[in-house]
C-alpha cells in the first residue's frame, strides 16, 4: 500500500471548477452563436419571401413554410446539443447535425 512509485494525487477543487466552467462557457458560446446564425439565416429567408410575395401575390407567402421548417430543425439540433451538454457528454458541433437526423421523425410530427 505504501509503494513509492504510486504517487497520491490530491484532488483540487479549483482545477475541477476551472475546467468545468470553461467547458460550460464553450458550450454557451456555441449555442449563442448557432442560435444567432440560425436567426440571421431565417430572417434573410423571410425577407426574401416577403419580396417574392409582393411580386407573386399570396402564393409567395407559401414559401414561409420551408423557412419555418428550416428554423424548426435548426432549433431541434441546438436542443440536442444543449441536452448533451447538460448531461456532461462532451458534445461537439457535429452533434447538432446528428441530433437533427435522430430527431427528424418526432420533429416532423410536432411540426405538422
Amino acid at each position: 500500500m505504501n509503494d513509492p512509485e504510486i504517487a497520491k494525487k490530491v484532488p483540487k477543487l479549483n482545477l475541477a471548477l476551472k475546467m468545468g466552467i470553461r467547458a460550460a462557457y464553450d458550450s454557451l458560446v456555441y449555442v449563442a452563436f448557432s442560435s444567432f446564425a440560425l436567426f440571421f439565416a431565417c430572417s434573410v429567408l423571410f425577407a426574401a419571401v416577403l419580396l417574392v410575395s409582393r411580386v407573386a401575390g399570396t402564393f409567395g407567402l407559401l414559401l414561409v413554410v420551408p423557412g419555418l421548417f428550416v428554423a424548426w430543425m435548426g432549433m431541434v439540433g441546438i436542443f440536442y446539443y444543449v441536452r448533451k451538454a447538460i448531461y456532461h457528454q462532451h458534445p461537439t458541433p457535429v452533434d447538432t447535425l446528428i441530433g437533427m437526423r435522430m430527431l427528424l421523425g418526432p420533429a416532423l410530427a410536432l411540426f405538422v
